[in-house]
C-alpha cells in the first residue's frame, strides 16, 4: 500500500469518525452483541491496549459455535470495513487463557458467514488468524471468546494489508517484494528443504554443527534506486524470539553465492530489525545488556540483489509483521490504471477501467482486479478495458494487483465515490408498524418497529441521524421525539416522526416529619396519585402496625425513617419518606424506703419505675453496707410491683437499714444507661 493511498485512507476514518463522533453523540457501548460490535476504525495497523477487552461480563450471543470453537460462550464482537485485501487477527491473552477468534462476512441482522477461526488449544497466550481474498470497502466481523468458558482480559491486533506471493522456506523458494508495503506471515513451519542456509552466520551461535533454521520463511528483492533500507520486524506473538540473517544475492533465482550483511540472533523477545541508530552490525546469542534486536541500516545499490531469511528460534508456528523504511526502493511494476468518465459517477451507471501498469524492467504477467462492493463484474483476471457500474451508491474502492514475471506482486487501490441513483428507481416510504411507549416515566424501555415499502430493495435505517444499521428494530428509547430514517442501496431516502409519550407519574407523599416521645404512637399520613391496581409498601415494616396501608400506627424504637413506595400494575414506582424523630427523657424513679414485710401489698418489693420510653430492666443489683451483693436479678418488667427484691438474702430477712442498688436499664431505642441510688428498709 503505498503512502499516498494511505494517507488518503487515514484522512477518510479521520472524517468517518468524526461524523460518527458528531451523529452518535454518546460513547460506544459494550460489545457484547454482534450489533454491538466495537468499531475498528483504522484496521490497517491496530491494537487495543493490553487487557482493555474483556469477555467477563459477555453472554452468548445467539449464533451457533463456529467450527474451531468447543462451544457457544461468553463472545464479544469486533467489525471493521476493509481497505485491503487481507486482514490478520491476533488475540494477546492478558487474563484469559485458550482464546478462540472467528473471522465473518455478512450482516448480523441477516445471516453471517464464518471465513477463518483459530483455538488457543495449547494454552499459549496467543493466536492468530490469516485470510486473504477481502473485497475493499465491504464490513467484516471478528468473534472472541475462550475455550471452556473462560473469562477474563485481552489485547486485540489487525493489520489489513495487500500481500506478497507467500514467502518460501528456502531462498529459491522466497517471494519477491515489488514495493516496500508492510505485510503479514501467519505461520511458520519448518526450516524447508534446506534448513541450514544461515550457515556462517551468527544464526548458528559459533557452533558450525547448529542447524540455523527452526521456523523460517524467505524474502527477495532487487533494488530499484539507491538508497538506504531499515525494516522492523515484529513477532505476532510478542513472547517469541525472531531472529533473521540479511544477504547479499549474486542471483534471485538461484540465491547462489549469498553474502551475509546483517545478522540478529540475540535471544531478545519483542521486535527486531534494522535501523538509522544502531552501530552494531551483528548480534549473537544471549540478550546481553549491550543488545537491543536491531543491527545497523544498509544502504542499497540499484540492481543488486537481496535476501532475508527469517527464523522463528522460540518454534511456536506464529509468524511476524514486517515493516520496511529508509530512502531506496525496491524494483517491481507501477500498478496504475485511469477511470471514465472521471467525474460524476452514480451507481447504475456504466464506467469504463483502462489498464495502464508499466514494468520497465521486466512483463507483467498476471492480473488481479477487485472492482469493490456490489461493482457488475465484482473483478476480472484479465488486463483490460473492464465496463464496470456500481449497483449500490457509496464510498468503493478500486483493487488492481499486477504480478510480474519475477513473481512479485504490486497494488494499487483507487477510492472513489457512487453518486445516488435514486431518480431512476421508485422512491421508498417508511411506516412505523410498532410503537411502545415506556412503561413507567423514569425507564428507557420504549421501542419503535418501522417497515420500508417501495424499491423490495435493501434497506438500512437510522435514528435522529446517527449512523445507519441493518435492524427496523430500536428500542431501550426515553420518553421522546424521534426521527427515523430509511436509505436504500441506489441512495432513495425516506424518514418519519414519531413520538414516545411518557406515563404520568406516581405522585407521593409520605407526610411530613415529626417528632414524639419514645415509647408513643403516631399516624404516618401518606398520600399517592391515583394509579391502577396500586400495591403499598412502607418499609422498615417494624414498629408499624400494617405495612401495607397508607395510613399506619408506627411506634418507632428510636428516630425511624420511613419509605412509603407505591407500585401500579405495570410494576411502575415512586417512593417518597418521612422520618419520625424520639425525644427520650430517660427519667427513672425508685423508693427510698419500702416494708418488705409488712405485707400491706403496697411496698411489698423494691423495683424500679419510668414512662413508656423503657424496655425492661436489663440487671437489678442489691449490695449491703459492707459492699456484700445480696441480690442480682435480670430482665426485670418496669413498673411491675410484683417483682424485684423481696428484702431477703438466702431466703432470710435482712435487718432494717440503708442498702445500696445498682441497675442497668434499656429502653426501647435500645441505649442501655447505668442507674444506682440506696433504699432503706423498714419495718
Amino acid at each position: 500500500m503505498n503512502l499516498f493511498l494511505r494517507k488518503s485512507i487515514r484522512l477518510f476514518l479521520f472524517v468517518l469518525f468524526s461524523l460518527s463522533a458528531i451523529s452518535n453523540g454518546h460513547c460506544q457501548s459494550i460489545n457484547d452483541e454482534c450489533q454491538d460490535a466495537f468499531k475498528i476504525l483504522d484496521p490497517i495497523d491496530w491494537c487495543s491496549n493490553l487487557g482493555e477487552f474483556s469477555n467477563t461480563e459477555a453472554t452468548p450471543s445467539g449464533f451457533g459455535a463456529p467450527t474451531c470453537f468447543d462451544a457457544t460462550g461468553s463472545d464479544v464482537w469486533f467489525t471493521f470495513r476493509a481497505f485491503a485485501t487481507a486482514i490478520n487477527i491476533v488475540i494477546n491473552s492478558t487474563g484469559q487463557a485458550n482464546s478462540q477468534v472467528a473471522l465473518y462476512s455478512g450482516s448480523c441482522s441477516t445471516s453471517i458467514s464464518e471465513l477463518a477461526c483459530a483455538s488457543d488449544i495449547n494454552n499459549l497466550g496467543a493466536i492468530s488468524i490469516l485470510e486473504n481474498g477481502l473485497t475493499i470497502g465491504e464490513n467484516y466481523l471478528i468473534r472472541v471468546s475462550a475455550r471452556a468458558n473462560v473469562k477474563g482480559t485481552f489485547q486485540i491486533c489487525t493489520n489489513n494489508f495487500n500481500p506478497p506471493i507467500e514467502p518460501g522456506q528456502d531462498c529459491n523458494t522466497g517471494s519477491i517484494l515489488c514495493d516496500k508495503s508492510p505485510f503479514v506471515v501467519q505461520v511458520l513451519s519448518g526450516g524447508g528443504a534446506n534448513p541450514d542456509e544461515g550457515d556462517g552466520t551468527c544464526l548458528e551461535g559459533g557452533n558450525p554443527n547448529t542447524i540455523t533454521e527452526d521456523q523460517s520463511s524467505w524474502m527477495k528483492w532487487t533494488a530499484g534506486t539507491n538508497g538506504s533500507l531499515t525494516f522492523t520486524i515484529t513477532p505476532l506473538n510478542s513472547r517469541d524470539d525472531i531472529d533473521f540473517a540479511l544477504f547479499e544475492l549474486t542471483d534471485i533465482d538461484q540465491c547462489i553465492n549469498t553474502n551475509p550483511l546483517r545478522c540478529v540472533a540475540t535471544s531478545c523477545s519483542g521486535p527486531t530489525g534494522l535501523n538509522l541508530t544502531s552501530v552494531d552490525l551483528t548480534e549473537d546469542f544471549n540478550c546481553e545488556p549491550n543488545e537491543d534486536g536491531f543491527v545497523q541500516f544498509i544502504d542499497m545499490e540499484a540492481g543488486r540483489h537481496y535476501g532475508l531469511l527469517i527464523n522463528n528460534f522460540s518454534n511456536s508456528s506464529i509468524g511476524y509483521k514486517i515493516e520496511f523504511g529508509g530512502t531506496g526502493e525496491f524494483l517491481g511494476p507501477l500498478a496504475d490504471f485511469s477511470i471514465a468518465p472521471d467525474t460524476g459517477l452514480r451507481c447504475d451507471q456504466d464506467f469504463t477501467i483502462t489498464n495502464k501498469s508499466t514494468f520497465p524492467n521486466g512483463n507483467i504477467v498476471g492480473f488481479e482486479w477487485n472492482f469493490g462492493e456490489r461493482a457488475i463484474p465484482p473483478g476480472s483476471n484479465l488486463a483490460g478495458p473492464h465496463k464496470i457500474n456500481y449497483e449500490s451508491f457509496g464510498d468503493k474502492f478500486i483493487v488492481l494487483t499486477v504480478v510480474s514475471d519475477k513473481g512479485c506482486r504490486v497494488t494499487s487501490v483507487l477510492p472513489l465515490t457512487a453518486e445516488p441513483c435514486c431518480d431512476d428507481v421508485d422512491m421508498i416510504d417508511i411506516e412505523a408498524i410498532a410503537v411502545n411507549d415506556p412503561l413507567c416515566s423514569y425507564l428507557e424501555n420504549g421501542s419503535v418497529l418501522v417497515q420500508a415499502t417501495g424499491t423490495n430493495l435493501e434497506y438500512t435505517y437510522n435514528i435522529n441521524d446517527s449512523e445507519y444499521i441493518d435492524s427496523p428494530s430500536f428500542s431501550s428509547l426515553p420518553a421522546g421525539s424521534y426521527k427515523i430514517g430509511v436509505i436504500d442501496i441506489k441512495g432513495c431516502k425516506d424518514s418519519l416522526i414519531v413520538d414516545l409519550m411518557s406515563p404520568d407519574p406516581i405522585l407521593v407523599d409520605a407526610g411530613l416529619d415529626s417528632t414524639i416521645q419514645l415509647g408513643f404512637d403516631i399516624q404516618l399520613e401518606g398520600e399517592y396519585s391515583q394509579v391502577v391496581n396500586e400495591i403499598i409498601c412502607w418499609t422498615p415494616p417494624e414498629g408499624l402496625s400494617d405495612s401495607m396501608v397508607i395510613n399506619p400506627i408506627a411506634s418507632p424504637f428510636g428516630a425511624t425513617t420511613y419509605t412509603l413506595t407505591i407500585k401500579d400494575e405495570n410494576g411502575c414506582s415512586a417512593s417518597d419518606q418521612v422520618t419520625i424523630n424520639t425525644d427520650v427523657d430517660r427519667n427513672i424513679y425508685a423508693p427510698n424506703i419500702f416494708s418488705p414485710f409488712i405485707k400491706d401489698g403496697i411496698n411489698d418489693y423494691f423495683n424500679l419505675f419510668g414512662d413508656l420510653s423503657v424496655d425492661n430492666i436489663d440487671q437489678l443489683a442489691i449490695f449491703d453496707r459492707w459492699g456484700n451483693k445480696i441480690y442480682d436479678e435480670y430482665n426485670l418488667n418496669i413498673n411491675a410491683r410484683d417483682q424485684g427484691w423481696d428484702g431477703r438474702f438466702n431466703g432470710q430477712k435482712v435487718n432494717p437499714g440503708v442498702y445500696v442498688w445498682y441497675a442497668k436499664v434499656k429502653f426501647l431505642d435500645r441505649i442501655v444507661v447505668d442507674y444506682a441510688g440506696d433504699v432503706t428498709i423498714i419495718e
